[in-house]
């Protein structure tokens, strides 16, 4: 067992960068940092906006970093530059989950505005904006196919929506 104090705040959100020997840790009031999984070291830190992460997703291939914000905005990054190449905007409050599509085309997003929201990666605009939950969106993914977006609430529901490029309906299923 190896643990590693990075004192730089509570975790909020870690994921292994696929592809790569990498671990994507967010922290608040710490911002975001790459750490060594043999060593635990932290060796990169991003400079991200100066608001805090709530939730971050890698995509599948390795090559895409999603930030989510307290802000209600998400920042992408190109992990080979370490870049910030976009933000998108539309959410009201908080992004608190994220998720690529399996081929690294799309991104959904969950947040303490009760929404769903289903990105175009590539051109960096939003397809759908999903309603039906009613209190913040804890978890969001999509299926092992990409034709479902799979997300949950403190409200009790998981919720499966179909989803393509040109429609997005859905179905729940409550406790």
């Amino acid at each position: 067992l190896r643990v590693v104090e990075l004192r730089q705040g509570a975790v909020v959100a870690l994921q292994y960068l696929p592809g790569r020997d990498e671990v994507v840790v967010a922290t608040r009031g710490g911002g975001v940092r790459l750490l060594d999984p043999g060593s635990g070291v932290p060796f990169r830190a991003l400079a991200t906006s100066s608001v805090e992460p709530r939730a971050l997703a890698c995509s599948f291939d390795g090559t895409r970093l999603a930030l989510g914000l307290d802000n209600a905005n998400i920042e992408l990054w190109n992990t080979a530059s370490w870049s910030r190449v976009a933000t998108l905007r539309g959410h009201s409050a908080a992004v608190r989950c994220l998720a690529f599509s399996p081929d690294g085309s799309r991104l959904v997003s969950g947040s303490d505005d009760r929404t769903i929201r289903v990105w175009d990666v590539a051109v960096r605009r939003e397809l759908a904006t999903l309603h039906g939950h009613g209190y913040l969106v804890s978890a969001v993914m999509f299926s092992a196919d990409g034709s479902r977006v799979i997300s949950c609430s403190g409200d009790g529901t998981v919720r499966f929506w179909e989803s393509n490029r040109d429609t997005h309906s859905g179905t729940d299923i409550r406790n």
